[in-house]
């Protein structure tokens, strides 16, 4: 092994803390949830092979989990390939303090899971080292993503994304005929009727006046922009920047996004995508490999100079035929 290697190998290295919730789950079952990216079957693999440590020391799958427990898991060499990924993200912008790059629809913007070499962020280190990304997008989305090349413009930039001081809008494909506007505010939390530990679920404020701890509120304006053959084109202007938002919302307003594997049709198709065993009918019934959500354009004012910048991006040619099928005209 390499030195780089056993460098990648200790940078890869996740520790958790097992908290009261989740004491007398089997440890098998608890990779499974907890990291959903592989599947129960896999973990039980890795804890094989050793990789996974409970307080310092291999264990098995059956182990029962108590409060305070820690997990650890230390990738094998061969456990570091990682899926093939869309490397090609163009620069739309750059200046002394922040990038702007239009991310493909098959690229991870942070390290998590299985990806860390084939990520932006890592893609950013090797022309800016210490750019840091403000704006995550999933790593199917594809479209526009800021970057600070600097720790006082991240700190500038992330400030006015928490404030909500930039204004956002999203291409989406979805399946069935929306017209019209419609504002959906409500909350985001856990969908617990989910096997998906990651999924979340959208409930309106109509019918959850009071939500519980941990919800979150949420509310997205949705444009219809025109439909073809039973598939709608959307534009959606996020009023609160939560995670899955448009895609949680959407899947309960009964228009899931074409491609969406988690928030689409069904989420066996997730199930089946993590274990590598996706159908040529799932993929038919998806339309799309990859969720049809864009991050089309972005606008804000610098506070210092006052200057206002905006950017848009058309949609990418996997989205392009059937965006204009739907709206009759070239994406603007």
């Amino acid at each position: 092994m390499s030195k780089s290697d056993k460098q990648d190998l200790s940078l890869r290295v996740v520790s958790s803390l097992i908290e009261a919730p989740a004491a007398g789950l089997r440890l098998d079952f608890w990779l499974g949830r907890r990291f959903s990216y592989r599947s129960r079957k896999q973990w039980q693999d890795e804890i094989r092979a050793g990789t996974i440590l409970l307080n310092g020391h291999t264990a098995r799958g059956s182990r029962i989990l108590r409060a305070g427990d820690e997990v650890s898991y230390h990738p094998r060499a061969e456990s570091l390939e990682e899926p093939l990924c869309d490397l090609n993200y163009q620069v739309c912008h750059e200046d002394e303090d922040m990038l702007v790059l239009n991310k493909p629809g098959n690229l991870p913007s942070h390290p998590a899971g299985r990806f860390f070499q084939h990520t932006l962020w890592r893609l950013l280190q090797d022309r800016w080292p210490g750019a840091q990304i403000v704006n995550r997008l999933d790593r199917e989305t594809s479209g526009l993503v800021i970057a600070a090349k600097n720790p006082a413009s991240t700190a500038r930039l992330s400030a006015l994304f928490a404030d909500g001081k930039v204004r956002k809008s999203y291409f989406v494909l979805v399946h069935g005929v929306f017209e019209g506007e419609a504002t959906a505010s409500g909350f985001l939390g856990p969908d617990g009727k989910s096997a998906v530990r990651k999924k979340r679920l959208f409930i309106s404020s109509s019918e959850l006046p009071a939500p519980s701890p941990g919800w979150e509120s949420a509310e997205t304006l949705f444009s219809g922009l025109g439909s073809s053959d039973g598939f709608s084109a959307i534009r959606a202007e996020p009023k609160t920047g939560r995670l899955h938002q448009i895609r949680a919302t959407l899947l309960s307003m009964g228009f899931p996004i074409l491609g969406d594997k988690l928030y689409g049709l069904d989420e066996k198709f997730y199930l089946r995508f993590i274990e590598g065993g996706i159908t040529e009918n799932d993929q038919a019934l998806l339309v799309m490999p990859r969720q049809a959500l864009h991050a089309a354009a972005i606008s804000f004012k610098e506070p210092e100079s006052e200057r206002v910048f905006r950017f848009e991006i058309a949609p990418p040619g996997d989205m392009l035929s059937l965006w204009q099928a739907c709206t009759g005209l070239a994406a603007q």
